[in-house]
């Protein structure tokens, strides 16, 4: 048999099987294990996926959970065949690669280095300390679509702003019941929150920059919801990674809500997103 036919038998997943599956999953249930370089992860990728270039995957598969349903994936579908095999042969158990890559995917993509929005964490940060730093990104959001309520080119811009503040509501209304639970209680959350994010959003996005861009003159519905599907995608991307930190572990429970949460709606800007005119 040859190297390619061989490949040909590696087990594979369509994107439209793959969103359902991943919609259904719990957090951890898929781990989504992009082998591009850096800089293809860099300009988009699926939220919360791995990343690990093909490259340097048969050195770095220690990295990854031997028991992980993992989903490999790339630009068409021919590294994430090739790493797919790596990891075959190394012994993992259940591995699929993505058909048709990321350009197959037509769906929701978070942007940045794999370390985007986690930087703002700073180095072994307390579970008080990233509950802070959750709360500080979903204030940041609520202030920014209060802002924009004020910029919407339309009735449908100011409704799906108003969705947007109402679901930063019940975000920091989730965060806030969390710190009970944490040593200090709320007290502590709040001396933890400092300044650390104050001028950001959720995304790792500067409240100020997004507000200059939205209030660029011509902006349509369409960008804001675009704009809008961007955000919440850097946000899934960045819970998810939280929620995969041994040190966080105490926040999972709520981490894991919240990444429910995200995903619901995304689920909701898309369909609005689809209703709008071309």
């Amino acid at each position: 048999m040859s190297f390619l036919e061989f490949l040909q038998r590696i087990p594979t997943v369509s994107a439209e099987e793959l969103r359902p599956e991943l919609d259904r999953a719990g957090v951890g249930d898929v781990m989504l294990l992009d082998v591009r370089e850096a800089a293809e992860y860099a300009r988009e990728h699926l939220p919360g996926a791995r990343h690990i270039p093909l490259s340097q995957l048969t050195d770095r598969a220690g990295e990854i959970d031997h028991a992980a349903r993992i989903v490999t994936y790339c630009g068409a579908g021919r590294r994430s065949r090739s790493a797919a095999s790596i990891l075959i042969g190394q012994g993992f158990p259940e591995v699929r690669s993505l058909e048709g890559g990321i350009a197959a995917w037509n769906g929701p993509l978070a942007q940045g280095e794999y370390d985007h929005g986690l930087f703002l964490l700073g180095e072994g940060p307390t579970p008080v300390q990233a509950l802070a730093f959750a709360l500080a990104l979903e204030e940041g959001s609520q202030v920014f679509y209060e802002r924009m309520r004020g910029l919407a080119p339309g009735a449908e811009a100011r409704a799906l702003l108003d969705s947007l503040v109402q679901a930063e509501e019940r975000h920091r209304a989730l965060l806030l019941g969390a710190q009970v639970s944490l040593p200090g209680g709320p007290a502590a959350g709040r001396e933890a929150h400092g300044d650390t994010a104050a001028d950001w959003m959720e995304g790792a996005v500067r409240i100020e920059e997004a507000v200059a861009w939205a209030a660029t003159p011509g902006r349509s519905v369409r960008d804001i919801f675009d704009l809008a599907m961007q955000i919440e995608a850097n946000s899934l991307d960045l819970y998810l990674k939280m929620a995969r930190r041994d040190d966080l572990a105490a926040l999972r429970a709520t981490l894991h809500r919240l990444i429910e949460e995200e995903k619901g709606h995304l689920r909701g800007l898309g369909a609005r997103l689809d209703r709008l005119p071309v």
